[in-house]
């Protein structure tokens, strides 16, 4: 992205120093401000000023950190708070006055040369812009600032702005806080974009690998997937994949395939593929960012070794018909692990701190049969209910 549209102060400097004040956000001035000094302050090669700004942040993400989820967590905002949204908190909109100039995206990773980034990104700006949150005018004036250690001679950008509002921070939270209202805008968004991004070719194939949902549960073949990471540093494999297979195939006439996304898989085709079964068994993973292509139309099975992250299953609520957090599945070649089972089942994090929950979560696993069986009865138990 380019910041060329925004125009830049001149050095200056004054006795007060003071943030707008706004009614829109529940996030504070950052803790630990720093007020420069003239002679610093003259020196700053890369100080921008804009009218109006929205303030996004993804939670310390670095430059080349592509994590969907954490994009989403800050610029979901971007999608959320238009003119015509409902109000998704008690906080007024901002969109009242003029257009914003400026979309910050604060500790959030540059999307140039990341393709589900920008697709995303190209989605949210497009709605923004005919919601009236972004004028048409003033082009891309999305702006990003990288998480970092803070070395004032390397990171010496500073953003001013007239009038800034900032987006609230709803942990963990894809498109804001999830409002019902903003989830069906955005499902009613991909329905018409669905598979943007393919060649001619690929976007026939890939539409005749969705779903039918309108067939009664009763008349079809369920289709149940696993998903097997390829790419990351953690691939969390299955070690015994087969017999997950094997199991799930007690539930379906149909095949049960692998299936997988990384970074060099098209967006569209990725957003098509999580449109695509019925019931997935799959690891803890960026990949099921993913969700938000699904429309409320499959069942989650996540499987870990022992909890740690309810991000997953928080969003999963809103983009997924439902989610099933499946645990206490054996670390793979981990003895320390395997002894430490019995301490981590539970979520209590005084018998079980983070670290060590995360080696958990980044081991490779031996999933467990008897508790699949039992999330499996449960996910066609779900999907099979039209109640639901």
């Amino acid at each position: 992205m380019t910041n060329s549209r925004l125009p830049k102060t001149s050095a200056m400097y004054e006795e007060k120093w003071y943030l707008p004040n706004s009614t829109f956000s529940k996030v504070s001035v950052p803790k630990k401000p720093m007020l420069l000094p003239p002679q610093i302050y003259k020196s700053l090669k890369n100080v921008y000023f804009a009218k109006k700004m929205l303030v996004m942040n993804c939670w310390r993400t670095s430059e080349h950190n592509t994590n969907p989820a954490h994009m989403l967590m800050g610029m979901g905002n971007m999608f959320v708070y238009g003119k015509s949204d409902v109000n998704v908190s008690s906080h007024q909109s901002p969109n009242n006055g003029p257009a914003f100039d400026l979309l910050l995206a604060h500790q959030c990773s540059v999307i140039n040369g990341w393709p589900w980034g920008e697709y995303v990104h190209d989605l949210f700006w497009r709605k923004a812009v005919r919601e009236g949150t972004i004028h048409p005018s003033h082009g891309n004036a999305s702006m990003f600032l990288p998480f970092s250690t803070g070395n004032l001679s390397k990171d010496d950008t500073v953003v001013c702005g007239e009038d800034v509002y900032f987006a609230p921070r709803w942990t963990a939270m894809y498109l804001a806080n999830n409002n019902i209202k903003a989830i069906e805008a955005w499902e009613n968004l991909i329905e018409e974009e669905l598979p943007m991004g393919t060649h001619p070719e690929e976007a026939m194939s890939v539409r005749e690998g969705v779903v039918n949902h309108t067939l009664p549960c009763n008349l079809r073949s369920l289709r149940i997937a696993v998903f097997q990471r390829n790419e990351g540093s953690a691939l969390r494999s299955f070690q015994n994949i087969d017999k997950v297979r094997t199991l799930a195939k007690e539930y379906t006439s149909r095949e049960v395939p692998i299936i997988t996304v990384n970074s060099t898989t098209p967006p569209g085709r990725q957003a098509a593929l999580f449109q695509s079964f019925d019931i997935l068994i799959t690891p803890h993973g960026s990949h099921l960012s993913n969700m938000i292509f699904n429309k409320r139309k499959s069942v989650f099975i996540e499987v870990a070794c022992v909890y740690y992250d309810a991000a997953p299953a928080m969003n999963g609520k809103s983009f997924a018909k439902s989610w099933i957090n499946s645990y206490g599945h054996k670390p793979y070649n981990n003895p320390e692990l395997v002894q430490n089972m019995n301490k981590c089942v539970g979520k209590d994090l005084d018998t079980c701190n983070q670290s060590l929950r995360l080696k958990f979560i980044q081991s490779d696993m031996v999933v467990d049969t008897t508790i699949l069986r039992a999330n499996l009865i449960q996910a066609v138990s779900i999907f099979c209910d039209p109640a639901v």
